[in-house]
């Protein structure tokens, strides 16, 4: 989850950021 949290701390870009790690979150 800290990974999510760091994504979403980028702000406009991490939102991009956040759902490609979301994807990988629940792929794994």
């Amino acid at each position: 989850m800290p990974v999510i949290a760091l994504a979403n701390s980028k702000g406009g870009v991490g939102k991009s950021t956040t759902a490609l790690v979301l994807a990988q979150v629940f792929a794994a």
